[in-house]
């Protein structure tokens, strides 16, 4: 076999294509074909393209065939534009290296493989084809020739390089879009939805358009690595809170996880690019470091914070005193079966609450919820809530050693009548005393 070179001139186009050309030698001989041979095979033909193809098989010969029409087209439409445009960048983004450096005719390749004129090159548009089987007289190695007869006209150059041309305007119109009025944006889910687009097409574009693309990606992802969350007010039951990036404040749709060691019940709301979380602090004490932390994530990057609330924070109208009791009053060998919980409650403000119930929790033991105090009322000053339980406890879990600090946690639900809210203050660690075990 031997190599042919065909030079077809379109235009003012010339292609040099390497091609195959089923020359017998002395050892071959031709088993089987499609017919006569036609001139064209070793020919040249205006507006047309022959390529041959060669295999094991005819369709492997054949597929080999309608890829040379392929490159063929692909390298015409890369010699064409690149012989206007020769471009060799080199991009530095944040200390990386981009190497978009070398021949600009094989982007140009690359990309127009991928216009639908080139993926729609199919074995239905062969103009002529034929194929012969030869056989290598010594050895009885069978291959295959496959020569195809393919339309193509300056005109349908002209075309692709057209089509090639719009989508690269195309895209440098979708950079332009991308980039217009980064600095303006406020809303986080904006920029991210730009980022995506830069990304996008970054991986699309060449030259100095990949550059533009690459820098604004940086600043993008700058931007949303270095988030912060700024206080701006703390007070009973609300924190108030930007977004800020440098001097610039930012909005999002998305509610932050919020955890406090106190604080419960967050209500999320925003006024303009002031952000807000609301919340319940009766479970909150003067006494002890209160907190509350917020977390966002942008494309999985972390943005959170923690808040001290001790310094704004003031404690509630309800606080136990001490001299708690828990006084055992009837018991067997297994069950109390009478007892009392007495809390000193000192009521802090001139107003008078209505008791829902109470929960009782000692150290690593069930909780107890009293329900029977509804109705009952605290006034301003010191008031003897007594905790009368109807409902057995077992005694392994309620005896205590002499010796030992037994401490009990808990809720008090109440409605303040004045105002008719409903609020729970919560308290922890209080130290009881034990009567009657």
């Amino acid at each position: 076999m031997k190599t042919k070179i065909i030079f077809i001139l379109t235009g003012l186009l010339l292609l040099v294509v390497p091609g195959v050309l089923s020359e017998l030698s002395a050892q071959e001989k031709v088993i089987d074909k499609s017919g006569k041979k036609p001139d064209w095979v070793s020919g040249i033909e205006p507006n047309y393209l022959i390529e041959s193809g060669k295999g094991a098989t005819l369709d492997e010969a054949k597929t080999q065939a309608l890829t040379r029409v392929k490159d063929n087209i692909v390298n015409s439409v890369a010699v064409k534009v690149s012989s206007s445009t020769e471009l060799s960048t080199s991009e530095i983004r944040q200390g990386e290296k981009y190497n978009v450096s070398g021949s600009y005719a094989e982007v140009i390749k690359t990309k127009t493989a991928n216009l639908p004129a080139i993926k729609g090159i199919s074995e239905n548009k062969v103009s002529e084809f034929y194929w012969e089987k030869i056989q290598n007289k010594k050895s009885g190695l069978v291959v295959c020739y496959y020569h195809v007869k393919y339309p193509f006209s300056q005109a349908d150059l002209d075309q692709i390089i057209f089509e090639y041309n719009e989508a690269l305007r195309r895209m440098r119109e979708q950079l332009e879009a991308a980039i217009a009025g980064l600095d303006d944006l406020t809303q986080v889910e904006a920029i991210i939805e730009r980022l995506t687009t830069l990304r996008h097409l970054s991986k699309q574009l060449e030259d100095e358009n990949k550059a533009i693309a690459a820098t604004n990606i940086g600043k993008l992802e700058d931007l949303l690595k270095n988030l912060q969350i700024q206080q701006t007010v703390c007070e009973q039951g609300a924190l108030k809170y930007f977004l800020v990036y440098g001097n610039r404040r930012f909005t999002t749709s998305q509610n932050p996880k919020t955890k406090s060691n106190c604080a419960s019940n967050f209500r999320q709301q925003s006024v303009g690019d002031t952000m807000e979380v609301r919340y319940d602090h009766q479970g909150c004490r003067s006494q002890v470091t209160n907190t509350i932390s917020l977390e966002y994530r942008f494309e999985s990057r972390p943005v959170k914070a923690e808040f001290q609330l001790a310094s704004t924070f003031t404690s509630s109208n309800l606080k136990i005193s001490e001299g708690a009791q828990f006084v055992i009053i009837e018991q067997d060998y297994t069950t109390i079966t009478q007892y009392k919980i007495v809390l000193p409650v000192l009521m802090q403000s001139n107003e008078t609450v209505e008791l829902k119930n109470v929960t009782i929790t000692f150290s690593k033991r069930p909780m107890l919820t009293f329900n029977n105090v509804s109705g009952q009322t605290l006034s301003p000053g010191l008031n003897s809530l007594e905790l009368t339980g109807d409902f057995p406890l077992q005694k392994s879990n309620y005896t205590f050693e002499n010796y030992e600090i037994v401490l009990i946690s808990g809720s008090i639900t109440y409605t303040n009548l004045k105002t008719n809210s409903t609020s729970a203050y919560k308290f922890y660690n209080e130290k009881v005393a034990v009567m009657g075990q």
